[in-house]
């Protein structure tokens, strides 16, 4: 009943294993949204006066139809990465003794994303709900994942001084100098209330596997398209290399020779952001493609 004769006819082209992903997940979430349209059906059928049931039936049945629309784009999302990454099988071997500790990090950083403990950037968007303001903390913490002790770096968004989400991440780098993104645990809040923890994944847990989101030479490698995380149905970021001499302006400075990156997502496709890193720095500006609101650097605190 959820899968119309073209969801068919594309979906016969997933041969490799990565596409083969991309349909069982396009499936459980088609099965999924056919569930809870059921649901709400049940729940019309309880009302005694045939005209509101009507109504909300056919509410359920509207959000169905855009609920499956979105879904197919996300299918189609998944299977342009496949061909993007030119992957079969998404599977990096991890072994620790390729990946240096926390001190020789900092001692030896990715110049476009250092990880050095006690840093402290700050960021500021103008936003249709308000100012936001994100800051990012480089900690002394670490977290074991897979053998190897990824440093924690903790992210909190608040949107006119109210907290709204508040997230630890689990960086490392291995000796040729490549950061490795191995997970995150993300709070959520409304109204000053934990409202859930969507997001949050960490690798080797349920088949979520690590990405890198920081190669070590990226000016070899223009155009390159690349997983910066991965689990399935909850965090499948993908980035993109377009260039390593751009410009950046900020609020903090006028940052040249930056790298920068087209990231986006297959669920939310269409949806890309082009970020910048300023070297010795990182991160120092975001815009969204199509859209205004620009993140950027305000300040940074040092140890």
């Amino acid at each position: 009943m959820f899968m119309a004769n073209a969801s068919l006819t594309y979906a016969g082209k997933a041969t490799s294993s990565c596409r083969k992903v991309a349909l069982n997940t396009y499936i459980a979430e088609l099965i999924e949204s056919q569930s809870d349209y059921n649901f709400e059906v049940a729940k019309a059928n309880t009302y005694p006066d045939s005209d509101e049931r009507k109504e909300l039936i056919s509410e359920a049945k509207a959000d169905l139809k855009e609920t499956r629309a979105e879904l197919w784009g996300r299918y189609k999302a998944r299977v342009e990465v496949c061909a993007g990454t030119m992957e079969d099988y998404y599977n990096p071997e991890i072994d620790p003794e390729d990946f240096l500790s926390p001190e020789e990090i900092a001692a030896n950083p990715n110049p476009f994303l250092p990880l050095i403990p006690g840093t402290v950037y700050t960021y500021e968007a103008d936003t249709e709900d308000g100012l936001e303001t994100i800051r990012v903390e480089v900690t002394e913490d670490t977290k074991e994942i897979l053998g190897i002790d990824c440093i924690v770096v903790r992210d909190t968004v608040s949107i006119e001084d109210e907290l709204v989400e508040d997230t630890k991440d689990w960086f490392t780098q291995d000796k040729d100098g490549n950061v490795w993104y191995f997970g995150e645990i993300s709070f959520n809040y409304e109204d000053g209330e934990i409202e859930d923890l969507e997001g949050s994944w960490e690798a080797d847990v349920e088949g979520a596997k690590p990405g890198i989101v920081m190669f070590a030479n990226p000016e070899a490698m223009i155009g390159t398209v690349y997983r910066q995380e991965y689990a399935v149905g909850e965090a499948e970021d993908i980035g993109e290399i377009v260039g390593v001499d751009a410009t950046a302006e900020t609020t903090y400075m006028v940052f040249e020779g930056c790298l920068q990156t087209a990231d986006y997502t297959p669920m939310e496709p269409g949806v890309i952001e082009h970020k910048f890193y300023a070297p010795g720095i990182g991160f120092v500006r975001e815009q969204k493609v199509g859209e205004d609101e620009i993140v950027e650097l305000v300040s940074i605190e040092t140890p």
